[in-house]
């Protein structure tokens, strides 16, 4: 007697109608990593705001803007049998992009802090859209991947320096059956992503005033618009301050000399894209 098998095929099938306003993804221009808890719950939360929040918080990370980039696919698994010679699938092989950065004073050895990390990447196509992964319901994550940096690579007279950064994703599935692409309804540049800053003091301080410049570490460019409430003292108090192009002259009351001057956490500062730094006050 003949048995006749049916396999199963419980998933239904997608439709694959070609959308009329559909636009390529394009290659990426820009990524963001992410810490590995972070997510966002739908799609209304997606939003310029919420980002930056996320970056100050450094929960985000977004990178300069990707001068070159190349993908080093691993090649599906699979075995085949020494009997009839069938391949039987194994598992798919793994997504490997290659992203090259400008090499920028200070930003390689910054970019080599992310090396043998475990993060979450989100890629920004050059359309503007936004491509990640959904895992359930509405909720948008990055793909979970390791981080590798390299040395970098000098300039030959025809091409920058550059660091390379390998993103390894570790389950292709996040991106192959559950992609999250969304055209983003504000501009990716508009984000600011977090630069070391720096403070130097001008002149002679006392115990009554402070001048300082704040920088941008590597470029100096001038930090304009901080606020009283951007800025602590260990030791006395900041009772006032006048800013002009990133100059800061500040009343002060009971500072001591050896008092350390900070910015406060960026998650609480008034200015976005800088991160907190520090002088020491001496008279």
């Amino acid at each position: 007697m003949e048995i006749n098998v049916t396999c199963s095929q419980e998933q239904d099938l997608g439709n694959v109608g070609k959308l009329d306003c559909e636009k390529p993804l394009g290659i990426p221009h820009y990524i963001l990593l992410t810490l590995p808890t972070f997510s966002i719950a739908d799609v209304a939360g997606l939003t310029l705001s919420a980002l930056q929040t996320a970056i100050q918080n450094k929960e985000v990370f977004f990178f300069p803007k990707v001068i070159d980039q190349a993908n080093s696919d691993e090649d599906d698994v699979t075995y085949t049998g020494n009997t009839d010679g069938d391949e039987i699938p194994i598992r798919d092989g793994k997504i490997i992009n290659d992203f090259d950065f400008e090499a920028q004073a200070g930003l390689h050895a910054n970019i080599r802090t992310f090396n043998g990390r475990r993060m979450r990447v989100v890629k920004i196509g050059e359309n503007n859209t936004w491509q990640s992964t959904t895992p359930v319901d509405t909720k948008i994550e990055g793909m979970d991947a390791d981080i590798r940096v390299n040395k970098m690579t000098p300039g030959d007279g025809s091409t920058p320096r550059f660091t390379r950064m390998r993103v390894e994703e570790l389950d292709p599935s996040q991106w192959n059956d559950h992609p999250a692409v969304v055209a983003l309804d504000f501009e990716i540049t508009d984000l600011k992503g977090l630069r070391d800053t720096k403070m130097e003091v001008i002149g002679t301080p006392s115990a009554t005033e402070i001048v300082v410049d704040v920088k941008s570490k590597y470029d100096n460019t001038l930090v304009r618009g901080l606020e009283l409430a951007d800025f602590g003292i260990d030791n006395g108090t900041l009772s006032s301050v006048d800013e002009l192009n990133g100059r800061y002259t500040f009343v002060t009351a009971t500072v001591t000399t050896g008092s350390i001057l900070s910015l406060v956490d960026p998650s609480a500062m008034s200015v976005d894209g800088f991160d907190s730094s520090t002088v020491t006050i001496t008279f």
